[in-house]
């Protein structure tokens, strides 16, 4: 599928990998073990009983099937045809998610799993964490176990100060042009995280993030005494590199078992822009009163 795919829509590999696992789930609820050949499992009558399937599951996990199944469509036909049914399913789901993101209201999943101390709750997550490793904490370094321990206690409290997407997973410890990095400049207290390639690099170009001086000197602790080759600042259980999913699942078992709340990456987000809201609120308030966009404000800003 994936060379399908290509042949259809100029994208990063990421995003194609995201489409192509997107349409193997869009294959197994229509009861296939793996992606069928061609597209009559998606079309005529069989794609609109597919459609009725998804309309019953939840808006934020149907909405994406819909796009699968609409750019699954296209990829079949190599762009020369293109779905009705799903283009319409894609669309209303699209437009219904924006409604209900507009109302700025919890979603029911959301509710299930909001920390009663909101985006504190990392924090005290984080506390909680440091007392459970605290043995490890002065040993000069780490075995690799030991180290995933300990990681446990680094992750939380990176989260509970910078609420990134998942993008940890990938950052490289050593200088690079290429990939995204977390280094300590030379003569600097604080650590720096380049992101070269992320969500939204094609809009916003490489981005960096400074950290905060409390993460800082728990990262200038900590990595100095790693020992994994890879040279990647997280780590599975073995040594090997640990990837994105198994970041996000971590934090998800770590969240649960602590807060006994599934407190995701895209959660810990919303926690976080909540936990500003009324400064974010404020600052609305004042660009509708001065007419002028976010960048064009910040040039109105005048240093002491």
């Amino acid at each position: 599928m994936i060379s399908l795919l290509k042949k259809i829509l100029k994208v990063k590999d990421s995003t194609l990998k995201t489409y192509e696992r997107n349409i193997k789930r869009l294959a197994r609820i229509a009861g296939h073990d793996k992606i069928p050949p061609n597209k009559g499992w998606i079309a005529g009558e069989k794609g609109k009983t597919l459609i009725g399937k998804l309309n019953k599951m939840p808006l934020n996990v149907k909405r994406h099937l819909f796009v699968a199944g609409a750019v699954a469509f296209r990829a079949y036909t190599v762009d020369k045809d293109r779905s009705a049914a799903w283009s319409i399913a894609m669309n209303e789901s699209a437009n219904k998610y924006s409604d209900q993101r507009n109302k700025q209201e919890k979603t029911s999943v959301e509710r299930a799993n909001w920390p009663k101390d909101g985006y504190k709750a990392l924090g005290k997550a984080a506390s909680i964490m440091k007392r459970k490793i605290s043995g490890l904490l002065s040993k000069k370094e780490y075995t690799n176990l030991e180290a995933y321990e300990v990681q446990k206690y680094i992750v939380l409290f990176l989260f509970a100060h910078h609420t990134f997407r998942l993008s940890p997973a990938t950052l490289y410890l050593k200088a690079s042009e290429t990939e995204n990095t977390l280094l300590r400049p030379r003569g600097s207290r604080k650590w720096v995280i380049t992101l070269r390639k992320h969500k939204t690099d094609k809009s916003l170009g490489t981005l960096k993030v400074e950290l905060s001086a409390a993460v800082s000197k728990v990262l200038s602790k900590y990595i100095p005494k790693l020992q994994n080759k890879h040279n990647y600042f997280l780590s599975l259980k073995n040594g090997e590199r640990m990837n994105k999913s198994s970041l996000s699942k971590l934090i998800l078992r770590l969240t649960k078992s602590i807060l006994n709340k599934k407190v995701g990456v895209r959660l810990a987000r919303v926690l976080k822009v909540t936990s500003n809201r009324q400064s974010i609120e404020k600052s609305g308030a004042l660009l509708k009163e001065l007419g002028h966009s976010a960048a064009t404000q910040k040039t109105y800003v005048r240093k002491d």
